[in-house]
């Protein structure tokens, strides 16, 4: 301790990484240790290429601690061994007595309490009253800096990787083309992804007027823009229903997707600027269907709420795919 001066005042102030740095140095060669200390707590993690001797490890950790005499109600040590998800042991050492206690009375001492797995101390947590910061102090913890290893480890305890990887591609769609379902990005139809799906999901279109020919004249010409809605929502429910909830929210990007393809055709309901399938002899749906309502002077709502309607579906599907994507919530296998 007296080797490192510097450190060991920053530790005495609360400072996690000269904590984690002092630690570091009563360690074996070649172990890397990290801190984190919020509210008298004190989370101890090193990582070494072998398993680190427990009562040893624990020894030094605790010959730190006693010497900084830091006001902590417990400890927490969790040992990893390089490239492990789990910690290979857990420890948590509480103390007994406040660390300011005068040099002339006895040290406190820490006592282990010996654990194969993390758990909280038995000992409920001491009162105190919360302490006034001024605007120029900034808490330990607040300063660390975010470990990436740790995020990691986590993410890999909780999550099948592969389908948080297949919900990123989802996500920057969403992110760079959602803006672009509008009249004139679709004259220009110069985003060719999106001209794909659009072709793709015409398909669907098509096939509605005629599915719904046989309910009449209105219901014919709405029906393309329904069936290409209902499609894939009947598909994503179907997901829902047999419990593959994984699966249905995936889908559901494909019908908040159909519903800005669906904005586009109504909100041109007015102008009647984008070519159809059919030439210019060919009826357009909306200018049809608004017109049929009296509602063609609220093109532009029209055509703005059946976009919302589709962002908010499309931001469902990105947090319950992101929810369905956790271990425990895996789908059903079939």
């Amino acid at each position: 301790m007296h080797n490192h001066p510097r450190l060991t005042a920053a530790a005495r102030k609360g400072d996690a990484q000269a904590i984690a740095a002092l630690i570091g140095v009563a360690l074996p060669k070649g172990t890397r240790s990290e801190a984190r200390l919020r509210d008298q707590v004190l989370h101890i993690i090193v990582t070494a290429d072998h398993r680190l001797n427990q009562a040893q490890t624990l020894r030094n950790i605790a010959d730190v601690l006693h010497n900084l005499h830091l006001a902590l109600q417990t400890i927490r040590i969790d040992a990893y061994i390089q490239q492990e998800t789990s910690p290979v042991w857990s420890d948590v050492l509480t103390q007994e007595q406040s660390a300011t206690t005068p040099r002339s009375q006895p040290k406190p001492q820490l006592r282990p309490q010996s654990t194969t797995r993390p758990r909280p101390s038995s000992r409920p947590a001491q009162t105190h009253q919360p302490q006034r910061t001024t605007p120029q102090q900034i808490p330990a913890w607040l300063a660390e800096k975010p470990n990436f290893h740790t995020y990691r480890r986590l993410i890999e305890a909780h999550f099948d990787l592969a389908k948080l990887a297949l919900v990123l591609p989802f996500v920057l769609y969403g992110l760079w083309f959602a803006k672009h379902y509008n009249v004139a990005d679709f004259l220009t139809g110069n985003i060719r992804i999106i001209q794909f799906l659009h072709g793709a999901n015409l398909i669907f279109h098509e096939a509605g007027h005629v599915l719904f020919m046989f309910f009449g004249q209105f219901m014919a010409i709405l029906g393309g823009s329904l069936n290409q809605i209902l499609i894939p929502s009947i598909i994503s429910g179907y997901f829902f229903f047999k419990q593959q909830k994984y699966s249905g929210a995936i889908t559901l990007f494909w019908v908040g997707e159909n519903f800005w393809d669906v904005s586009v055709y109504a909100s041109d309901g007015y102008y009647m600027s984008l070519p159809l399938l059919g030439g210019d002899g060919t009826t357009h749906d909306w200018n049809w269907l608004l017109t049929t309502l009296g509602w063609i002077p609220q093109t532009k709502l029209v055509g703005s709420l059946i976009y919302s309607v589709g962002t908010l579906i499309y931001i469902s599907a990105i947090g319950l795919s992101i929810y369905f994507a956790q271990k425990q919530l895996a789908d059903r296998p079939g």
